[in-house]
């Protein structure tokens, strides 16, 4: 079976003047795969308040941290994905086979130095294919263990504000909402052979890292009065917003490109120099702003609208 864990523990309270609510939340989920290649971890604390300084006065605000990692199988192409050999794989041949069992081309692999992916779960086993014929996805555990790829984060968001309402019918509110968050990934495999369809002549390794914020503030007055047999309502205020992000990506491949192949040694900083790798690497810088002052009046059936935007965005990759 495939077991889910989700975990929460919470307090609330207040009194006449104020309110909060903490929480602390975890969840599991180990995917439809056997083993932990298809996980996803998250731990998240929310933290809600408001409170009233005075009869005319509040604040509040709302915001969460999480901190999260998830581990993923190959999908979404014909020769890599492990779903797709889920759903094409004959039930009538075993999923595991000692040496004896291999396929010729298997073991022939094995002979030239090429690995072919033993079962982990099965000491001294390897995952088997059928004797007759070839399968263009291969056996699904061989989709699973044929790379490693993984990827998790933090990130950080909420809103304060702050309310005013000096007399009736007028309020006044100033808000400020952010998010913070940093990403990154990594994704290694070896050469490895199963078939003429599925298989690897390189090694190959790639990582990714991704930092962000974003935050709005905004501030507007509302008024709603009525006189006599008159109702007036009016609404002005601003809105201004940045949006940034930075992020980077480099990735190598080759027949030899790693100083060392211990767990410990597949990052890109113990990449060797030299002939025969191929490199790469991306840096994308992004920033937006928005600026929108609006006003908006309605007396009776008369209604005049005001709005203007101010853009910028700023792009660039190396």
């Amino acid at each position: 079976p495939s077991w889910n864990q989700r975990h929460t523990f919470g307090v609330q309270g207040g009194n006449a003047r104020g309110n909060y609510f903490a929480s602390l939340n975890y969840v599991k989920n180990d995917g439809i795969f056997r083993g932990d290649k298809d996980t996803y971890n998250r731990l998240t604390f929310q933290l809600n308040a408001d409170y009233k300084i005075k009869k005319w006065f509040t604040v509040g605000t709302n915001n969460s941290i999480e901190k999260w990692s998830t581990k993923s199988i190959s999908q979404r192409n014909d020769n890599g994905s492990a779903m797709l050999a889920v759903l094409t794989s004959s039930p009538l041949f075993p999923v595991v086979c000692d040496y004896d069992g291999l396929t010729p081309s298997m073991k022939a692999a094995l002979d030239r130095g090429v690995k072919v992916i033993e079962a982990p779960e099965y000491p001294g086993k390897y995952w088997a294919l059928p004797l007759i014929g070839e399968t263009q996805s291969a056996n699904p555990f061989i989709q699973r263990d044929n790379n490693e790829s993984s990827s998790g984060g933090i990130s950080v968001r909420g809103v304060a504000y702050a309310n005013l309402t000096p007399f009736k019918g007028f309020t006044f509110t100033s808000r400020f909402g952010y998010r913070i968050a940093q990403s990154s990934s990594h994704s290694y495999s070896e050469p490895y052979y199963a078939n003429e369809f599925v298989k690897s002549t390189t090694y190959s390794i790639s990582a990714n890292a991704n930092t962000s914020y974003y935050y709005q503030w905004e501030n507007f007055a509302n008024y709603n009065g009525t006189f006599g047999k008159h109702a007036v309502s009016a609404m002005a205020g601003m809105s201004y917003t940045e949006n940034n992000s930075d992020n980077v990506s480099a990735s190598a491949s080759g027949s030899d490109i790693l100083k060392d192949y211990k767990d410990n040694f597949k990052y890109l900083n113990y990449l060797k120099s030299g002939d025969g790798i191929t490199k790469n690497m991306i840096l994308l810088v992004q920033q937006n702003k928005i600026y929108a002052p609006g006003i908006n009046t309605h007396a009776s059936r008369n209604t005049v609208q005001g709005f203007a935007f101010l853009n910028a965005f700023q792009n660039l990759i190396v």
